[in-house]
């Protein structure tokens, strides 16, 4: 079995969303202070499992309306997976981005 296998085996014994999760792109929609048609982007681009539970690494990105980016709103962080999928507050809600 993988490394990746194994993370997907056992995030899906966790009770989540069955990955792969590393490349996708996450739309914060809990970031409502945006201009108009402005949108707040996480990619992940890794995954690891903490002593805090499975959290994810991730680029930051705003993009306009015509899905530009807006340097000033670009970094790097970390979120927990719980997060992405609502489990840890109803007002942080991210979306996953179609492919």
């Amino acid at each position: 079995m993988t490394d990746a296998e194994k993370i997907a085996a056992a995030l899906t014994a966790a009770g989540f969303d069955p990955p792969p999760y590393v490349g996708e792109d996450w739309i914060d929609r809990s970031v409502t202070w945006l201009p108009d048609g402005h949108q707040h982007i996480v990619r992940i681009t890794s995954l690891g499992n903490t002593v805090s539970g499975w959290q994810a690494r991730v680029q930051r990105r705003q993009v306009d309306a015509d899905g530009n980016t807006v340097e000033s709103g670009c970094g790097a962080g970390v979120i927990h997976v719980a997060t992405l999928f609502g489990r840890w507050s109803p007002q942080i809600s991210f979306e996953r981005v179609p492919a």
